[in-house]
């Protein structure tokens, strides 16, 4: 499944989740906090993308 396609899938599954794919890094997926767990299981428990190996978690504060 393409990078794009994994987006559109669970932007339909997750519609408020404030999910994109980072500009500088086409593998990287940002959620927004309050849906990671729910996101992240989906990762790993949808059969149609069966994710098993999480790279890295990180956070940014942007504090203006």
């Amino acid at each position: 499944m393409k990078r794009e396609e994994i987006l559109a899938h669970l932007t339909e599954r997750f519609p408020n989740a404030g999910l994109r794919i980072d500009e500088r890094n086409a593998e990287t997926l940002i959620v927004e906090p309050a849906h990671l767990l729910e996101v992240a299981r989906c990762l790993r428990d949808d059969p149609a993308l069966a994710f098993d190996y999480n790279m890295v978690v990180t956070a940014a504060d942007w504090v203006e």
